[in-house]
């Protein structure tokens, strides 16, 4: 007995207001038809099926083509199984993830800061886009001729500076205070003129 299931006039109205019924599984007459083909509806032409939709059969029917399944969103091109990711906070590829491994996150950037906060790689943080930060966090100054804490100015007060030394000068030069002095502590006598 040939069975035939003609839907598409009941569904037509469904696809054109873009609802979501259930799949529907067509079949011809598996004696007329030992191979039947799915077919999905691809209203954005990106060679992606709208999975709310289904056909099988030997027959193409109206709308509907022999592509691949799994297009989350059948109205935007820019959304299927195979688009590059996008750092937006929406799921270009369909894989139920958002963000990841987004279109230009862990390349290198300037952050506009100065000193070691200059370089820094692109994050990706959802509905802000892509964000600069540093791979240098900035820290307490050190002796040691760079802009540690990315202030715009290096070494600034004379830090691990101030200290009691010995210069290794005789008599009064002896004695001394650790300088700071082009990234080097320095020990510096306390009484001048000294040789």
């Amino acid at each position: 007995m040939r069975r035939i299931c003609v839907l598409l006039a009941l569904i037509a109205p469904a696809l054109a207001s873009a609802q979501s019924p259930p799949n529907f599984l067509w079949l011809d007459d598996f004696e007329l038809c030992p191979s039947p083909q799915p077919y999905w509806p691809d209203r954005d032409s990106d060679d992606y099926g709208d999975d709310d939709y289904s056909f099988v059969g030997c027959v193409q029917p109206p709308g509907f083509f022999p592509v691949d399944p799994g297009d989350c969103d059948d109205l935007n091109p820019g959304i299927n199984p195979s688009a590059a990711e996008q750092c937006n906070g929406i799921d270009e590829d369909c894989d139920a993830m958002v963000d990841e491994n987004a279109l230009g996150a862990g390349t290198s950037c300037d952050t506009g800061l100065v000193g070691a906060c200059s370089s820094g790689t692109f994050q990706c943080q959802g509905a802000a886009g892509l964000v600069c930060i540093s791979d240098t966090p900035a820290s307490p100054e050190v002796c040691n001729g760079i802009d540690d804490d990315c202030d715009g100015h290096v070494d600034e007060g004379n830090p691990g500076g101030g200290q009691t030394c010995n210069t290794g000068l005789p008599g009064a030069c002896s004695t001394g205070t650790t300088v700071c002095q082009a990234g080097v502590l320095v020990c510096v006598p306390d009484n001048q003129p000294c040789p």
